[in-house]
């Protein structure tokens, strides 16, 4: 939290109870004085754990360009007041699911072949992917996401 634009009182206040009762979301409370330039990185946002070993273990990575990527189903456990929290793997059973993602720029004619290598049979006319004997038709949107109709 940055305190600015308000009398010393006030942002003293302000500080003071961020401080002592808004901890659990407030990690940082900075009220610079005029003209004092701070430090604002983009990692101020970012939620740190630390995997659990058999987390990692069981994790299924897929390719995605250079990258590698998993889904994970997990539940963070909290840590002590200095200590980062943990994630640790959630039961089979209480795994809630996921839709399908798509990462990347998605292309039907990969999804056709996807579709294709399944035993379905698709095909691509006029910049639309048709399957299902013409009951499913995939269009790509300008923005790259693929819709259904």
């Amino acid at each position: 939290m940055i305190l600015v634009h308000g009398s010393l009182e006030a942002i003293d206040a302000i500080k003071k109870f961020a401080e002592s009762s808004l901890k659990s979301i407030c990690k940082q409370v900075l009220a610079p004085k005029k003209g004092e330039k701070i430090l604002v990185t983009s990692d101020t946002s970012i939620f740190k754990v630390k995997l659990k070993d058999v987390l990692v273990d069981n994790l299924k990575f897929h390719p995605v360009d250079k990258y590698e990527v998993a889904w994970v189903n997990g539940r963070v456990t909290n840590g002590k007041e200095d200590e980062i929290s943990s994630l640790e793997e959630l039961p089979q059973a209480e795994a809630p699911g996921h839709p399908s993602v798509f990462i990347g720029d998605p292309k039907l004619s990969d999804f056709k072949q996807i579709l294709t290598n399944a035993g379905y049979h698709a095909e691509l006319f006029g910049g639309v992917l048709w399957t299902c004997d013409g009951m499913i038709a995939l269009k790509k949107r300008r923005s790259g996401r693929t819709t259904s109709y």
